[in-house]
């Protein structure tokens, strides 16, 4: 839908609201919080015309049932996508709304068909934790996003996301670090995870890292990726 008034200019002191008014306010009665993120992202499908489209995208107000995406085409609202991540992960989505269009790029919200753990993590653990809890922001440690149990009971001190080995940080050859941090008002609002070989060429050959772009990225020597800003300078995994 395009932002036009709803209603005819009338003498009244009451504001006119647009339909990107009612939709955003819509949208935000029957969604989790948002979250201010970003991320690359593939997008296929067929546009308004029927013409069949791949190309790539921006995802923003990433959450665990979907995001807004921008890009240079025109959608049918109800239309069905292709969505791919980073690491190569495809979900399909609904769009349910345009929520702008300015100079030819257009920003819709998209619905994952499925409710399955693929579009819970999509965005990866830490953003899913964050979605969840938003008074915590990003968790502060690995061992949050572990369990408290067998079985596990979701908390916001223990998110039940990864799994036991993970949240001690050594699994599969590789030693693994995750930490929140910049609280705003409590909330952890960035993150920076590692994964480093334990044995360079022998127990692992690359190390990766992520930052609140939500972007893997890879250190093809194995060493040690000391800071956000050296994670940040290295080229994303897959490129």
């Amino acid at each position: 839908m395009d932002p036009k008034l709803l209603v005819r200019h009338q003498k009244s002191s009451r504001p006119q609201l647009t339909t990107t008014d009612i939709t955003n306010r819509t949208i935000a009665k029957r969604r989790s919080p948002r979250i201010q993120l970003k991320a690359s992202v593939a997008l296929s499908g067929e546009d308004r015309l029927k013409c069949f489209f791949s190309m790539p995208a921006r995802a923003t107000n990433l959450n665990k049932h979907g995001a807004a995406i921008h890009l240079i085409r025109d959608l049918l609202v109800g239309s069905i996508v292709v969505v791919q991540n980073k690491r190569g992960t495809h979900l399909t989505a609904r769009i349910v709304a345009q929520l702008s269009a300015t100079q030819g790029m257009s920003k819709y919200g998209i619905e994952f068909v499925e409710r399955d753990g693929r579009a819970s993590n999509f965005w990866g653990t830490r953003i899913t934790y964050n979605s969840t809890y938003p008074t915590q922001g990003f968790a502060a440690s690995l061992g949050v996003l572990g369990p408290d149990a067998n079985p596990c009971t979701p908390s916001s001190t223990n998110a039940c996301l990864v799994d036991s080995r993970l949240a001690t940080g050594v699994k599969s050859g590789y030693n693994f670090a995750a930490t929140g941090g910049a609280p705003q008002n409590g909330a952890n609002t960035n993150y920076y995870t590692m994964a480093v070989p334990i044995t360079v060429n022998q127990t692992g050959i690359r190390s990766f890292c992520s930052i609140d772009d939500a972007v893997v990225r890879v250190q093809p020597t194995g060493a040690p990726i000391g800071t956000p800003f050296a994670c940040a300078a290295l080229s994303p995994l897959n490129q």
